[in-house]
């Protein structure tokens, strides 16, 4: 199974894609394409995108960086960047946040061991984050139907080709992966297989948040999603401190700056 990074971008956060590449490329598996779509991308300097290619080109099979100049909702980015994906599973990554090193092992082993469209794990922002290491087989997961039945349950009734977006409950939990298990699941960083997007698309504008709408429609059409408990990505807490422009630390610092 050949695997599709998709990374949108803003112009701000470009500036961290080196090393975020770097911790991918780290990895206990690396993704065969990486896609990069960047935002407002007139604001960079030219020289910044041959510099990445540059560095890559032999680590990944394939990288392609996507320019826009327009700024685009995450949305339509990360619809732009799905168009390039060519594999057939594609797994999103925010151009601020650092993978674990066995993000794209643990993600791979699920889908090939297991009858499922669409997946999202939990994150951390702990000091020991990549100290973590992960026996795939003994990792904890909520399955579908589980999922569904908390979030859907009037609408267990209905046929597939009825359960889509406006048949669907708005907000029955205030975010992508909420429940009572244990563990906080990130929205934005899922995978899912390249089939979903002949039925679902990223849609703007959305009703909710861009990545939970995305989550919840694929949940609710297919019924065949599923959280994983491990903690696969470092979540970046200077995040609007990027949105905003503002001087950010080194990314490799910043993994070991908060806890």
């Amino acid at each position: 199974m050949k695997i599709s990074l998709v990374i949108p971008s803003t112009e701000y956060h470009f500036q961290h894609i080196e090393s975020i590449l770097t911790h991918f490329a780290q990895g206990t598996v690396v993704p065969d394409q990486v896609i990069i779509s960047v935002s407002n991308a007139h604001l960079i300097p030219c020289l910044w995108k041959d510099d990445i290619i540059s560095k890559f080109v032999h680590v990944f099979e394939d990288i392609e960086i996507i320019l826009h100049d327009e700024w685009m909702d995450y949305n339509i980015n990360r619809k732009a960047a799905s168009l390039k994906a060519s594999n057939e599973l594609i797994i999103y990554s925010d151009s601020d946040d650092l993978p674990h090193p066995q993000r794209i092992e643990v993600i791979k082993y699920f889908f090939a061991n297991h009858d499922i469209l669409h997946l999202n794990h939990a994150w951390s922002y702990k000091k020991n984050f990549h100290g973590c290491k992960f026996k795939c087989n003994e990792i904890k997961y909520i399955e579908s139907d589980d999922i569904f039945s908390r979030y859907f349950p009037e609408q267990k009734h209905l046929e597939q080709k009825d359960r889509i977006r406006k048949n669907r409950p708005k907000k029955p939990v205030q975010w992508y992966g909420e429940g009572p298990w244990n563990f906080v699941i990130t929205g934005g960083h899922t995978a899912f297989l390249r089939e979903v997007l002949k039925e679902v698309q990223w849609v703007w504008p959305h009703e909710v948040a861009s990545d939970y709408d995305f989550c919840m429609d694929v949940l609710f059409h297919f019924n065949k999603s599923m959280l994983v408990e491990s903690p696969l990505i470092w979540y970046n807490r200077k995040r609007h401190a990027l949105l905003k422009g503002e001087k950010f630390i080194n990314m490799d610092e910043a993994v070991w700056a908060y806890e």
